[in-house]
């Protein structure tokens, strides 16, 4: 069973709903059999083979050994169904992803710095049990609603004394955030390459995209020579003049191509975030250092291990996120709704105005006094505030939906017109509603507008 749906049981766990899916199984909300105000994440393994189940079981031993508030900790496990596939079940973080962040919602520096300074305090947690993560990436650094961060997926990482579960030369990881010495050396420092890929993922938050996007149009080995060729060639990750140079060679150092020139561990990160973050100056030794040309690859011919790649267009897969958020994210039909509203707001003083004629030609010259009042009553405090809210509506969308591929020139031209749609219809509902009090002072003369008197 590699499915699980609302309501199913999995241990002692009620499902809830799917909160993502990998190469490895599936994730899901769920809620304890005693009572649903506790739940969990519940990792369902989908692959039957045997290096698949290894690596779960590593998992579930691994994080049973570490215990630190920036790494999710494990709740149980067992096995579940008639053919007896593993469930690991840990606490369940509610917030989002580091890759949501890159994407719909860009950060301070300073919160960005944070973040990441509580992620290499949980490395530094872990290289101290000999622990390497392996695969540290956005996706894989869960942020709750307070901004703490969660390091989670251990599924591949190796532990001082284990037994390397991946084949011979295989590369471990996500391609993006591989260090560029596992290209050019078969042997590499694993603490070095956690404290690169957390420096990526600085990097990335910082800049709020890819620093090596994946054209998935490409097949597994097309994109890792794509990506193997632009860490080797392209000149060092540099967050750009917008930012402090201390923040700068921070980034510099942590994802300097050259190993020996790069932060040497997680412990040494932290001082230098922390040192930003208290405004105290730098390490010396985190002044840029003198590039080193990067060693050329051997003849070794290196073997992908394709149940590590990403296979989304967003390459980061998805885990442990708040569905319930998503579904409240703003979309693009919202700005159409508020045009709706201020639309409304201009036309309705007309329409009042038109059924006044209708009952004033009828004969119901009462009737139409007594409708009029009630505009009058209704309409100047209603209309306005209708198109107020449409250009505060128009704010929060401007601020929240990211732009995607449009220009930040086309973005705010559209966001301007917005404006002026919302402010013209707040100008026809004043003066509609100044047509209307006109007429109401003709009100107590009916002659002049009834028919037939």
């Amino acid at each position: 069973m590699s499915t699980l749906h609302r309501g199913d049981q999995i241990g002692d766990w009620i499902v809830v709903e799917p909160l993502g899916a990998g190469g490895m199984g599936s994730v899901y909300r769920c809620h304890s059999t005693l009572t649903e105000q506790v739940q969990s994440a519940v990792k369902l393994l989908a692959h039957k083979g045997v290096d698949s189940k290894a690596r779960f079981v590593r998992e579930v031993e691994v994080l049973s050994s570490l215990q630190h508030d920036a790494i999710v900790r494990v709740l149980g496990g067992g096995q579940h169904g008639e053919n007896g596939a593993l469930y690991l079940v840990m606490e369940l973080v509610d917030g989002q992803d580091l890759d949501y962040y890159i994407h719909h919602r860009k950060l301070p520096w300073q919160d960005a710095c944070r973040i990441i300074r509580d992620a290499a305090q949980g490395l530094v947690a872990a290289h101290e049990k000999g622990v390497h993560h392996r695969d540290i990436k956005p996706a894989n650094l869960m942020v709750d609603a307070d901004g703490r961060v969660k390091i989670i997926d251990f599924g591949i990482a190796l532990q001082d004394g284990q037994t390397r579960l991946t084949r011979q030369q295989a590369v471990p990881g996500t391609m993006a955030y591989m260090p560029p010495e596992v290209f050019s050396q078969q042997d590499f420092d694993p603490a070095r390459g956690d404290v690169y890929s957390l420096g990526m993922c600085l990097y990335e938050t910082l800049r709020s995209k890819y620093a090596y996007p994946e054209d998935i149009s490409l097949s597994s080995a097309q994109r890792f020579a794509a990506i193997m060729t632009s860490k080797l060639e392209d000149k060092e990750l540099d967050p750009g003049d917008a930012f402090s140079d201390d923040l700068r060679d921070v980034v510099k150092r942590a994802t300097a191509k050259d190993p020996a020139s790069r932060i040497t561990t997680a412990t040494a990160f932290v001082e230098a975030l922390d040192a930003l973050l208290e405004g105290h100056k730098l390490p010396e030794w985190i002044a840029p250092a003198p590039a080193k040309p990067t060693p050329k690859t051997t003849d070794d011919t290196f073997t992908l291990d394709t149940e590590m790649l990403a296979p989304s267009p967003e390459r980061a897969r998805p885990r442990y996120q708040n569905t319930e958020r998503k579904k409240n994210k703003p979309t693009h039909w919202f700005p159409f709704l508020s045009l709706m509203y201020s639309f409304g707001a201009a036309v309705a003083p007309p329409l009042w105005f038109a059924f006044f004629c209708v009952l004033a030609v009828a004969g119901l010259g009462d009737l139409a006094t007594v409708v009029i009042a009630l505009t009058l009553i209704v309409l100047p405090v209603v209309l306005p505030a209708i198109a107020l809210t449409g250009m505060v509506a128009t704010t929060w969308y401007m601020f929240r939906v990211p732009r995607r591929n449009m220009s930040a020139a086309v973005w705010w031209l559209v966001g301007l017109t917005l404006y002026g749609i919302h402010f013209t219809a707040l100008a026809v509902s004043i003066a509609d509603t100044a047509l209307l009090v006109s007429i109401w002072d003709q009100v107590s003369e009916p002659e002049l507008w009834l028919p037939g008197q």
